[in-house]
């Protein structure tokens, strides 16, 4: 599950999530098995602008759990972009799929 030389797609609008960011996402998910955690699906993201022109992105999954978290200033550009509260990310056995919907 989540190979990293799967095809990948993102049903995410780049005005919701820019490109660079989506790119910052699957960095983080393939960086979890370097720590020692196998990768399930679904991966969650959750976003929070900060006040202080800082975005906290939690990193997450259920089976087995982890929960990690990034905080960085982020660019003017992103000013204006209204980041969704919440992305998943799902292995569908054939490719990897960026979505804001949560699949039963």
């Amino acid at each position: 599950m989540f190979e990293p030389n799967k095809p990948r797609r993102s049903d995410v609008p780049i005005e919701q999530l820019p490109e660079q960011m989506q790119s910052e996402l699957w960095h983080m998910i393939f960086m979890r098995p370097l720590k020692g955690l196998p990768l399930t699906s679904p991966q969650r993201f959750n976003f929070f602008k900060n006040p202080n022109k800082t975005l906290s992105v939690v990193h997450s999954q259920v089976e087995p759990h982890f929960s990690d978290s990034v905080t960085a200033p982020y660019v003017e550009a992103y000013e204006k972009v209204p980041f969704p509260s919440r992305i998943y990310v799902y292995d569908t056995g054939e490719e990897l799929v960026m979505t804001l919907t949560q699949k039963n």
